[in-house]
C-alpha cells in the first residue's frame, strides 16, 4: 500500500513530493493499529529506537507515532538527496538549492530530538535523585508455559507464589510485582481463586 500509493504521489516534477512519505508510512501504520479488524500494534517504526533513549524521549509528546513519522521524514531527506545527487541535471547551483532542504531535514530533525531527548534525561535524572524510594519485590514462579492453564498444576502454581508472596514480605516491601500472566484464571471473574488472592493481599499488607 505504501509503495503503490508513493508512487502515484510522486509522479510528475513536484520538488517536494518525498515530504509525503513520512505522513504516508505513519497513517498508514495508525491504521494497522486502530482500524477496524486489524489490531496490530506491534512491530512500528517507531520501535526500531527503542535503544536510543535521546531519541525517543519525544514519545512524551507524540507517542510511538512521532518517532516513526521522524524516521520515515529522515530516511525520505536521505534518499531523495541521494536520488538528485545521482540524476541532477542542470547547474550547479540547482543542484544545491534542490539539495537544500533534504539535507537540512537529514540533519536538524536527528539534532533537535537528540537534544530534546538530552535535556528529558536529564530533567528525569534530577527528579530521581529528589524522589522518595518504594521497595519492591518481584516474584517469578517459572511455571511452564503449556502447564499454566492445567487443572492439575493450577492450584500448585497459585500455591507457589503464595509461598514466594510470604517469604519476599519478610523483607517488608511496599509492593509485590508478579508476573504478568500469574494466575491460571481470569481474576475480574468471581471465583474462590480470586478470593485466595485478595485474603493473602490483606494478609500480607
Amino acid at each position: 500500500a505504501f509503495a503503490t500509493l508513493m508512487s502515484i504521489l510522486s509522479t510528475g516534477r513536484g520538488a517536494f513530493n518525498w515530504l509525503a512519505a513520512p505522513f504516508l508510512w505513519t497513517s498508514l501504520e495508525f491504521l494497522r493499529e486502530n482500524a477496524f479488524f486489524l489490531g496490530f500494534p506491534w512491530g512500528s517504526l517507531g520501535n526500531s529506537q527503542y535503544l536510543n533513549l535521546s531519541m525517543i524521549q519525544i514519545a512524551d509528546m507524540t507517542g510511538v507515532p512521532g518517532i516513526t513519522f521522524a524516521v520515515a521524514l529522515v530516511n525520505a531527506a536521505v534518499v531523495h538527496a541521494v536520488f538528485q545527487l545521482v540524476t541532477g541535471r542542470g547547474a550547479a547551483s540547482t543542484l544545491k538549492r534542490r539539495l537544500l532542504t533534504p539535507i537540512a531535514v537529514a540533519v536538524l530533525v536527528p539534532l533537535l530530538l537528540h537534544s530534546y531527548g538530552l535535556w528529558r534525561l536529564w530533567q528525569i535524572e534530577a527528579r530521581v535523585e529528589d524522589a522518595e524510594t518504594v521497595k519492591v519485590a518481584v516474584v517469578q514462579g517459572n511455571i511452564f508455559q503449556d502447564k499454566k492453564w492445567d487443572s492439575d498444576v493450577a492450584s500448585d502454581s497459585l500455591e507457589k507464589y503464595e509461598a514466594l508472596t510470604f517469604r519476599a514480605s519478610t523483607d517488608l516491601p511496599d509492593i509485590v510485582v508478579w508476573a504478568e500472566t500469574a494466575v491460571p484464571f481470569y481474576f475480574q471473574q468471581e471465583s474462590d481463586e480470586r478470593e485466595q488472592i485478595l485474603e493473602l493481599a490483606r494478609r500480607g499488607r
